[in-house]
């Protein structure tokens, strides 16, 4: 296998941090524009969860839907991830209403039930994603939502649909197939 194939197409990894930086941009507002992927679900006072948030690029756009009121979870499984998003959001005065966790990617430190979560661009990096689904279903309050939302390129349709057949087994119900630029994308709701 060439060198660009493994960088690219390999199947378990976590992204490097350093490579976060080459689609964490204001360019990506082009295509990833927050409003239109996340806006219309979630509003004022709600509590969600940003799992896999990397540098935070949806995890801020959240923190302005949820408001003063909100909370956002920032969950992810590296540590310099978490900083950079501790750094980026450090003049927003709703900072506050961000908690970021370190996870080892099967123990989450949230001791309340969410209304919303959303696993953009990285389901695809979890071994064991029944046991993993199952702990965030737990955590979703009764009819709150689950956006999952998978890279064509390092997500085949093949493995988007056993994805999606482990959240419905889980419980999750689909409700709507959302475009986003570059990806396969369900929204589910409990």
């Amino acid at each position: 296998m060439s060198i660009v194939k493994k960088f690219f197409l390999f199947e378990k990894h976590v992204c490097p941090w350093w490579l976060a930086y080459s689609w964490d941009n204001r360019l990506r507002r082009i295509i990833h524009h927050p409003d239109k992927i996340l806006k219309p679900y979630l509003k004022n006072s709600n509590r969600a969860a940003d799992i896999g948030c990397g540098m935070g690029y949806f995890t801020t756009a959240m923190v302005e839907y949820v408001g003063q009121s909100g909370k956002v979870y920032a969950v992810d499984v590296q540590q310099k991830m978490l900083d950079i998003l501790k750094r980026r959001s450090q003049n927003l005065s709703r900072r506050l209403s961000i908690e970021t966790i370190l996870t080892d990617g099967q123990n989450f430190d949230i001791n309340e039930s969410l209304d919303f979560i959303l696993m953009f661009w990285m389901l695809h990096e979890v071994e064991n994603k029944e046991s993993f689904l199952a702990k965030w279903y737990a955590l979703l309050n009764l009819g709150g939502k689950y956006l999952l939302v998978e890279p064509k390129i390092h997500t085949t349709q093949k493995a988007f649909d056993e994805e999606v057949k482990i959240c419905l087994q889980v419980g999750f119900k689909e409700i709507l197939q959302p475009k986003v630029w570059g990806s396969r994308a369900i929204l589910f709701k409990k």
